[in-house]
């Protein structure tokens, strides 16, 4: 495994030897659900209570309500995607994308449980958005000019607040979760500040053999 740095301060990942890309197990994934979704009865979407269908914590993250829906979410997950797994682990980035997916889908139900329109939620679009957010944040520029600011912390978060609910209301439309589009943009802002997904180069390479 070849290792070579040429995103600012992030260690760029050679793909050869063998390399298997976390983005593409992720879109294999969602057109695997999708199809046993067209062909079975079984609850994917996810809903309260969760004990119902407890299967939902995992299938709602990657299955999708249409063609367009999965279509538009994979060509989302593949541009984002790709850039991404370039500077962290197989590991890392399916955690990461599960963690923010499942994440942004209970706050959706809960907010709709609260204000007592409760529907249930499915899609890949928070942990799609976790990635825009990352990418979005941790990029050399954009980190470089944060840090070198030295904005106080309350304001970057305020800063950091009002952007992703600027971002995620001028792309709402109607029966689009956002609340779960909110938190998975938020999630993936604040891990890109902190560059959670930026693997260290033995950590890259013990898991990409």
């Amino acid at each position: 495994m070849k290792i070579h740095t040429t995103f600012g301060n992030a260690t760029i990942f050679d793909r050869s030897g063998g390399y298997r890309s976390p983005t593409v197990e992720v879109i294999a994934l969602f057109a695997l659900l999708y199809l046993v979704r067209l062909g079975t009865s079984v609850p994917t979407a996810l809903a309260f209570p969760l004990s119902r269908a407890p299967w939902t914590l995992v299938t709602s993250v990657y299955t999708h309500a249409s063609l367009w829906h999965l279509l538009g979410n994979t060509v989302g997950v593949l541009i984002l995607g790709v850039g991404v797994e370039r500077i962290t682990t197989p590991k890392r980035f399916h955690a990461f994308f599960y963690a923010t997916g499942v994440l942004s889908g209970l706050s959706e139900i809960t907010v709709r449980a609260f204000l007592g329109t409760g529907v249930p939620v499915l899609g890949a679009s928070g942990g799609m958005l976790a990635l825009f957010g990352y990418a979005m944040v941790a990029n050399p520029v954009t980190y470089r000019m944060i840090v070198g600011l030295d904005i106080d912390p309350k304001i970057e978060t305020m800063g950091f607040l009002s952007l992703s609910g600027v971002i995620v209301v001028a792309g709402a439309s109607p029966n689009v979760a956002i609340v779960a589009h909110f938190v998975g943009l938020l999630l993936g802002i604040g891990a890109g500040r902190i560059r959670l997904l930026h693997a260290e180069p033995s950590d890259s390479l013990t898991s990409r053999r």
